[in-house]
């Protein structure tokens, strides 16, 4: 299975989790937008991914959570985050 396949298959899944964010016991994994706007532009739904990007940058400042911003902002301008975005 390629990289292509997986993503088709665990966006489904993912998907309903769209403005949650992806926490455990004392931390977080950040805004699941994150994973879904990178899922949507491999598969090539340009305009979904940045979609994506712009609800989980709202999802950031409201939650005052800029470490996430580099990635989603690269994202939302419809480009896959560069190697020294954080996350």
């Amino acid at each position: 299975m390629n990289d292509l396949e997986r993503a088709a298959r665990i966006l489904p899944h993912l998907q309903p989790y769209g403005g949650w964010w992806a926490t455990f016991d004392v931390g977080t994994f950040g805004p699941v937008d994150l994973s879904l706007a990178r899922l949507h532009h491999l598969l090539g739904d340009r305009a979904r991914a940045r979609e994506t990007a712009r609800r989980g940058l709202r999802s950031c400042a409201v939650t005052r959570a800029p470490v996430f911003t580099p990635a989603l902002a690269e994202l939302a301008a419809g480009s896959l985050p560069s190697s020294r975005s954080t996350t």
